[in-house]
């Protein structure tokens, strides 16, 4: 009694060896471990006439040989942070049967979150594929662990327990700002504006001033020449009119 898996014949052996009633029937059986992968096989015996084979063509298939996926690289960054944090979770998945994972979750204080792949075109699993999980967190100790299963197996990172992180703080509130403060800041605010508005108005009334005072107004002439001369020397520039008016 044989059995051939891959077109490799390995011979069986009666289960019962004190059995020796074939009319009902003897169980024979053969025990192996197998590659990864897709098997076929079939059974041959013969009791020395005739020789039977099962199926009587082509082969049975199976078992498929799973290897389990494989998770590394389990991360969290940063490990500490504020409620405004986004924390990033990271793990690398790799199937030596190039088997796409049927998920990759993050568990996260015991709640479960998916986890998308970094680079959507790489789909090749065996040399492993970056998988990540975004999120902001609730103040406190946080604890992780990841898993995933490629249909067939799972399997836990770390295989038992947790990691530890992060650590979340709340946010500092910014201290207040006095209400008295916001009144006197907007006068403050008022006065500069005036007094830079003021500065230009006064310069130009004082230039105004001396330009009519030099133009119109009697010159007080200390000069000797007498003081029919100083009134003509003032006259000078002055509208004939204010001059019949002054002399």
């Amino acid at each position: 009694m044989n059995i051939t898996i891959d077109g490799v014949t390995f011979e069986m052996f009666k289960q019962n060896g004190s059995d020796l009633n074939y009319v009902d029937g003897c169980i024979y059986s053969y025990n192996t471990t197998l590659i990864i992968g897709n098997h076929s096989y079939f059974f041959l015996t013969s009791d020395g006439n005739d020789s039977l084979r099962l199926p009587t063509i082509a082969n049975f298939t199976g078992p498929y040989v799973n290897s389990p996926p494989n998770l590394t690289l389990g991360s969290v960054s940063p490990l500490n942070g504020t409620t405004a944090t986004v924390f990033t979770f990271t793990v690398n998945y790799s199937d030596v049967d190039n088997n796409e994972p049927l998920f990759i979750q993050v568990v996260i204080n015991g709640s479960q979150y998916e986890m998308l792949k970094q680079n959507l075109t790489d789909d090749l699993y065996r040399d492993g594929c970056l998988y990540v999980y975004n999120t902001t967190l609730a103040e406190g100790t946080h604890f992780n662990y990841f898993m995933c299963h490629d249909g067939l197996e799972s399997v836990l990172l770390p295989s038992t327990g947790n990691f530890s992180g992060p650590s979340v703080t709340p946010i500092e509130d910014a201290p207040p700002i006095p209400s008295f403060s916001i009144p006197i800041l907007i006068i403050s605010l008022i006065g500069v504006f005036l007094l830079l508005g003021r500065i230009p108005l006064d310069r130009r009334s004082r230039s105004q001033k001396k330009k009519v005072f030099g133009a119109y107004l009697p010159h007080n002439s200390s000069a000797k020449s007498g003081r029919s001369k100083s009134k003509r020397s003032s006259f000078v520039g002055m509208p004939s009119s204010l001059q019949r008016r002054i002399s």
